[in-house]
This record gives C-alpha cells, sequence and structure tokens, in this order.
C-alpha cells in the first residue's frame, strides 16, 4: 500500500489518510482517520465518513485509544481499531 494523500490540521488533534492498495488488480482505496481521543463522535469522523461515500469504498478506518469495534453511521461502515493494538505485530529483524 502506498500513501496516496495526506492532510494534517494544525489548529486539531485529528489526521487523515487515504491508502490505496498496489494490487494491479483489485485497486481499492481505505481512507483511515487517527484520533487520540477515547469517546469519537459522528462529528469527529464526519470527513471520513464523506470520503467513504463520494469515492465508495468498502469501509473506513479509525484508530484511537478506545475499544476496538465495527459500526454503521449514515450507511457507512467504520471499523474503530485501538491505537494499542498496531504496536502488537511482530517488526521486522534487522539482521
Amino acid at each position: 500500500m502506498k500513501r496516496s494523500r495526506y492532510e494534517a490540521s494544525p489548529d486539531s488533534s485529528h489526521i487523515h489518510y487515504a491508502l490505496k492498495t498496489s494490487n494491479p488488480v483489485n485497486k481499492e482505496i481505505l481512507p483511515f482517520e487517527v484520533k487520540e481521543s477515547v469517546k469519537v463522535r459522528k462529528s469527529d469522523i464526519r470527513w471520513l465518513i464523506f470520503f467513504v461515500k463520494k469515492f465508495n469504498t468498502k469501509k473506513g478506518i479509525l484508530i484511537y485509544n478506545g475499544k476496538e469495534e465495527e459500526m454503521e453511521i449514515d450507511g457507512v461502515s467504520i471499523e474503530k481499531i485501538p491505537l494499542w493494538k498496531l504496536f502488537l505485530k511482530k517488526a521486522p529483524s534487522p539482521l
């Protein structure tokens, strides 16, 4: 996957990303957003919902400090992933 868009807002605590798969047969965009909060309101992820609808992607990903769960808002599937879970994967050995 490669990063195809990056946008950061200096006046708030969120970052927006959209990754594009490198698979030539199944090109897919995966939008995700990072929040530092435990609770997230619909208004906090309005641009993620907008992106999923506009580009007709399968789902959006929210990385935050809450619990893992899936939800649906306005017909958009959102996968909520705790930030700590990203650090559980074993890093490749430098040797």
